[in-house]
C-alpha cells in the first residue's frame, strides 16, 4: 500500500514538473497608446490610453490630461484641445475645429504627459482622388412609399499607381431644407441617411457603408470604372428649395493599409501556432503603440435633381 503511494506521488511530481509557467511582466513601465485619425473634413480626432499589459484591464484607462500637439510639415500648428464625452470617456479625445487638414501634407502629433515616457506620430495625407466621367441617371427627387429601382451613379477612379490605399465610397444627397450655403463656405455640407447604396458594379451591398471598401489589389494602378446603384431620395416635403446627388470618395494612407494588413496575417496565424515565430502589428509610433490614419475626402456633386 505504501509503494503504491509513493508511485502515485513521484507520478504526480512529474506531470507538475512537465506544466510550463509563463511569468507575466507586471513590472514593465507602462506605454502611452495613440489612436488617431486626421481627414479633409477638418477631423481631428486623438484619444490617448494606457498600454494593456496581461495584468490590465480590458477597457484601457483614458489619459486625459496630456498636453498634445499638431505639427504640419514640421511646423507646429495646434495645441490640442481635450474634449470630454460625458457619457462614455472611451469617446472623449484630442481635438482642434479651427484647423484645415490639407492633402499630400506630413502631419505630426506629439503627447506628452509627467507619468509617460513622450510618444511621437507621423503620417502623410493621401492626395485627393481623382474622379472623372461622371453622370446620373434615374433620379426624380420625390419617391413616394416604397420605390424598387434605384438611382445611378457612374464615374471612374484614377488609383495612385505602386502606392497601397483603400478608398470607401459615400453617396450622399445634399438639399437646402437641412443646410444653408453661404458663399464663404468652403466645405460642402452633405446627408448620407436617405442614399444607401444598392449595389457597387452589379455586386449586392448590405447598405452598411463600412462595408462599401475599395481595397488596393481592386486597381494596381489602373482607372476604375463605377456603376453605383443607391436608393432613391424618399421626400415628399415640398420645403426642399434645391437638390443634388453626389459621392464621397475617402482615401486612406498607407499607413492605414498596412496596420490591417499586420492585423489580418495576424488572424490567419491564429488558424495555426501563433507562437512560433513573434509578430507584431504595424505602427507608425514612436515611444509608444497605436497608429495615426491620414485620409482625404473628395466630396463631388454630380448634378442638380431639383
Amino acid at each position: 500500500m505504501k509503494n503504491k503511494f509513493w508511485i502515485y506521488s513521484i507520478l504526480s511530481f512529474l506531470f507538475l514538473c512537465c506544466e510550463k509557467v509563463l511569468p507575466i511582466h507586471t513590472d514593465i513601465a507602462k506605454q502611452m497608446t495613440l489612436n488617431a485619425e486626421l481627414d479633409t473634413d477638418n477631423k481631428i480626432k486623438v484619444q490617448l490610453f494606457e498600454s494593456a499589459l496581461p495584468g490590465d484591464s480590458l477597457m484601457l484607462q483614458f489619459i486625459s490630461n496630456a498636453t498634445v500637439e499638431l505639427y504640419e510639415n514640421g511646423n507646429k500648428i495646434s495645441t490640442l484641445t481635450y474634449v470630454q464625452d460625458f457619457i462614455s470617456s472611451q469617446s472623449s479625445y484630442y481635438g482642434d475645429s479651427t484647423i484645415h487638414i490639407m492633402p499630400e501634407r506630413i502631419y505630426t502629433i506629439k503627447a506628452t504627459h509627467p507619468n509617460f515616457p513622450s510618444i511621437t506620430a507621423t503620417d502623410t495625407v493621401p492626395p485627393l482622388t481623382t474622379l472623372n466621367n461622371t453622370s446620373v441617371s434615374g433620379f426624380p427627387l420625390y419617391v413616394l412609399n416604397r420605390d424598387t429601382t434605384h438611382g445611378q451613379l457612374q464615374f471612374t477612379i484614377v488609383d495612385n499607381a505602386n502606392q497601397h490605399n483603400e478608398y470607401v465610397l459615400y453617396p450622399f444627397y445634399y438639399y437646402s431644407r437641412y443646410f444653408r450655403i453661404n458663399a464663404n463656405d468652403s466645405v460642402l455640407l452633405w446627408n448620407t441617411q436617405f442614399a444607401h447604396t444598392y449595389s457597387i458594379n452589379g455586386i449586392l451591398s448590405n447598405n452598411n457603408f463600412d462595408f462599401n471598401k475599395i481595397e488596393d489589389a481592386t486597381f494596381n494602378g489602373q482607372n476604375k470604372p463605377f456603376n453605383l446603384e443607391i436608393s432613391k431620395l424618399f421626400d415628399a416635403d415640398s420645403s426642399i428649395i434645391e437638390a443634388y446627388v453626389g459621392i464621397s470618395v475617402r482615401q486612406y494612407s498607407a499607413s492605414f493599409y498596412l496596420d490591417k494588413e499586420s492585423k489580418r496575417q495576424y488572424h490567419a496565424l491564429l488558424n495555426n501556432n501563433i507562437y512560433d515565430v513573434p509578430f507584431w502589428f504595424y505602427t507608425n509610433v514612436i515611444g509608444g503603440y497605436g497608429l495615426l490614419t491620414c485620409a482625404s475626402n473628395n466630396n463631388q456633386i454630380f448634378a442638380k435633381i431639383k
